[in-house]
């Protein structure tokens, strides 16, 4: 009996111990650096995405996800601009498009890749929200080319892509309908090759020195190869929407809370949220498991009380600037606090 109420003891005492802690963690303070300014320098609303060409120079998608028919059908129209800096400041061109037919155009994704002297323009297109498809293009100065356009009936929910080399693609399927798992794809010679990885609501690619998988609702990044052959998990105390890399080291921006305007429940949509930008060498990075705002490791900033913001697009810490954009509104250029820029 004496045993029975030691042990019985020892187990209230650990309990006690192990919620205290936890209290005492949610109450742990941690510095961080409030962006003050941003303003609107660039006029363009809704941008969706984006990708870096090289030399200052990306190409961007303006186009509201958020607008929908009673089929879920997107029924805005889409715009693409060629922007680059120039002298310091934002010069942004439209792009038009030639050669193409008039099936219907709503890019969610644009990467490329470089061939011989030309540049290689692949969109990946929501023309409906059962048929989506990847168009290939060649970029000429303000213009975009139209190739070849890319089927399958195993495209059908296309969230991301990545191009392995010309008309050779890295695919992502986004299953939403039972939180069924993501489906990966090799497309290759108009055949499919499936890659055997088990992942859910997989939301975007980034391809910088590594491969990086957003499962932003649950609060991770993936990193990996091209081919896949490897996962490592990075988990985070806020959810992960984007990452940007410069003088080895990242920038992660991270929301505190997250509408998936993929989903066709949109009711937090234009809700005010905090965002963090999360400052880690690439040497501590790789190093963590979890981030969170309390590592030493890691620097944080801090944009109070705006629309959900969805990309980094640029970052000089030099000239302490930032773009950041929101698919819900509008982009923003703002400055970074002078003690983290001279850091």
């Amino acid at each position: 009996m004496e045993t029975i109420k030691n042990t019985l003891y020892r187990f209230i005492t650990i309990s006690k111990i192990i919620i205290l802690s936890l209290l005492l963690s949610d109450c742990k303070t941690y510095q961080y650096y409030k962006i003050e300014k941003c303003e609107q320098t660039i006029k363009i609303n809704h941008l969706l995405n984006y990708h870096y060409l090289d030399n200052n120079k990306w190409i961007l998608i303006e186009l509201n996800p958020y607008q929908r028919d009673y089929k879920n059908e997107i029924i805005n129209s889409s715009f693409l601009y060629k922007m680059e800096i120039q002298n310091g400041s934002f010069n942004i061109q439209k792009l038009s498009i030639e050669d193409r037919d008039d099936y219907p155009f709503k890019p969610i994704s644009v990467k490329t890749i470089k061939k011989d002297n030309n540049i290689l323009v692949y969109f990946l297109n929501m023309g409906f929200y059962n048929q989506r498809s990847i168009e290939k293009y060649v970029m000429k100065k303000d213009r975009l080319m139209f190739e070849k356009r890319f089927r399958s009936r195993n495209f059908i929910k296309l969230i991301d892509f990545l191009p392995i080399n010309e008309d050779h693609f890295l695919l992502i399927n986004y299953h939403d309908f039972f939180n069924i798992k993501n489906t990966f794809f090799v497309y290759q010679n108009q055949s499919l090759s499936e890659i055997n990885i088990n992942l859910k609501k997989i939301l975007k690619i980034r391809n910088l020195d590594n491969i990086f998988l957003f499962q932003t609702e649950k609060k991770t990044i993936y990193t990996s190869n091209l081919q896949l052959t490897y996962l490592e998990s990075k988990n985070f105390d806020y959810y992960p929407i984007d990452i940007f890399l410069i003088e080895n080291t990242y920038y992660i921006l991270l929301l505190e809370n997250f509408d998936n305007y993929f989903e066709k429940n949109i009711s937090k949509r234009n809700k005010i949220n905090n965002t963090f930008i999360y400052k880690i060498s690439k040497t501590n990075f790789n190093k963590l498991k979890n981030i969170t705002k309390f590592n030493k490791e890691v620097e944080v900033i801090k944009i109070e009380k705006q629309l959900q913001l969805d990309n980094i697009i640029y970052l000089n810490p030099s000239l302490r600037k930032i773009l950041l954009s929101s698919t819900q509104t509008h982009t923003q250029f703002c400055d970074i606090p002078v003690d983290l820029a001279s850091k």
